[in-house]
């Protein structure tokens, strides 16, 4: 195994070295008592191991219970290369509803600073987290990142393996009603499409490449997310469970939300899955690590070849769902490779805008199609499309929403005909409610792509696959916000 970090994985833990984390020594798994750190790590009498498992729990669970056999199948080896385990624990449901529910950025933060003393012990550090805990731990590794990054304690991708979350609500979930979230801070996590949640998919991808690949295609780490859901999962749906994760990086399985992260036995689906994901993602990157070191030493760099573009929503409605829905879009592009970086986010190219995207009540078209102004539609409409002189690619999509999205379409391409020019890269297409206006925007990106000759074409992105891309849950999420 190569390693960014050198040294790793070599030499027995001191004890003494350790201050964010109980260190307990064993031959065999055992569960062990908490101290005031809620947070111990298990290595192997043995000799040091170059592979670290954490297991972080959800809503309402316990450091252990929450796994079952899980920790002890990493750490005895019945089914895969025996890791060394971490068992990270935090007051959460019941356990913390008296002080109004548990403190998360807390939490996320001290588990960081356990991953920051850990990583310079392992090669390879891998996530294991069951529901809630798929966001603190993945809040946790953005933590390290940061603080990994700016303290040069660490380089990049060297040793934050992977994230595997088993009914994670990537998407929120409608049990955690935003009624109830001044009482239980959980659920302002937990919420669908919570602040939370867009920050953390935001950072994801924006920085980190979340596939399983051999390079980290423009990106600055190479950290793949696995996802695990339930077929009889009563609390997080199949769409919250995998937003944004490739379908070749989800398994499926008939358990319930708790099932599903309690395996008995070595040969469970999911031990069989965690084991085979972790001996490719480990391949994966010593590949790239290898190809990493022969292009710094050997030749210059190649231009990147990925599909990343940069676009930009204008709301013109006085409802946020557009915003989030423009979002949830380029997050499915990921699914095929492309990303859409917001003009807003610092990673976006400063010089150059490939869609902007204007969104435009569809009553307030048509009420004010004969208004002038430079509030008005049309006004607002003719500013949007000036823009394609500026950038030499833009593209620019007008999209009216609402019941009345069709007869406004046309009231837009009425103006448009007016002399507005390019119209080769002027598109106007509405939607009723958010899922269509999804699509809408899917498409336009498939645009984007087609036009693009420098880029190789993308993995297949079936806009109209809903079992894929839009599944019939995500009507949950925006069903009270159209």
């Amino acid at each position: 195994m190569l390693t960014l970090g050198g040294g790793a994985g070599t030499a027995r833990i001191d004890p003494n070295s350790l201050v964010k984390v109980k260190l307990i020594e064993q031959e065999s798994f055992e569960s062990a008592a908490f101290d005031q750190l809620r947070f111990n790590l298990h290595t192997s009498l043995t000799g040091p191991r170059r592979r670290l498992a954490i297991f972080v729990h959800g809503f309402g669970g316990s450091g252990y219970c929450t796994w079952a056999g899980f920790p002890a199948m990493m750490f005895d080896g019945f089914a895969c290369e025996p890791a060394d385990v971490a068992i990270f624990d935090y007051p959460s449901g019941l356990r913390a509803l008296s002080k109004g529910g548990a403190r998360l950025r807390a939490h996320s933060r001290r588990l960081a600073a356990g991953i920051l003393e850990l990583s310079g012990f392992y090669e390879s550090i891998h996530f294991f987290c069951h529901s809630l805990g798929g966001l603190v731990g993945q809040r946790a590794v953005i933590d390290f990142l940061i603080d990994s990054s700016s303290s040069h304690a660490a380089k990049p991708n060297s040793t934050v393996a992977a994230i595997y979350a088993f009914a994670c609500p990537r998407a929120g979930t409608g049990l955690a009603h935003p009624v109830l979230s001044p009482f239980v801070r959980e659920f302002r996590w937990l919420g669908r499409f919570s602040d939370e949640c867009e920050e953390i998919e935001r950072y994801f991808s924006n920085h980190v490449e979340s596939r399983n690949i051999g390079g980290t295609v423009g990106q600055t780490y190479l950290i793949p997310r696995y996802v695990c859901r339930g077929a009889a999962d009563g609390v997080v749906n199949s769409f919250s469970a995998a937003f944004g994760i490739p379908s070749s990086q989800i398994e499926d399985l008939a358990g319930d939300h708790t099932d599903i992260a309690k395996p008995t036995d070595s040969d469970f689906p999911q031990v069989r899955w965690a084991c085979k994901s972790m001996a490719e993602i480990e391949s994966n990157r010593d590949q790239w690590i290898r190809q990493t070191n022969h292009d710094a030493n050997f030749r210059p760099q190649k231009a990147d070849s990925s599909h990343v573009y940069t676009a930009q929503i204008h709301n013109y409605t006085a409802d946020s769902v557009w915003d989030r829905a423009y979002n949830v879009a380029r997050q499915m592009a990921l699914r095929s490779g492309i990303t859409v970086h917001d003009s807003d986010e610092p990673t976006a190219s400063s010089d150059q805008l490939d869609l902007m995207v204007a969104v435009h009540d569809s009553n307030k078209v048509l009420s004010g199609a004969s208004q002038a102004g430079d509030d008005s539609s049309s006004t607002l409409v003719q500013q949007a499309h000036n823009r394609q002189n500026e950038h030499r690619r833009l593209i620019v999509g007008f999209a009216p929403v609402g019941i009345n999205h069709e007869p406004a379409a046309e009231v837009i391409r009425s103006w448009l005909d007016t002399g507005l020019e390019p119209l080769s890269r002027t598109f106007v297409e509405g939607a009723q409610a958010p899922d269509g206006f999804i699509k809408v925007v899917l498409r336009w990106i498939l645009l984007l792509v087609g036009r693009d000759p420098t880029k190789p074409p993308p993995a297949p992105l079936p806009t109209n696959d809903r079992s894929q891309l839009l599944p019939t849950s995500v009507d949950e999420y925006f069903g009270d916000l159209r």
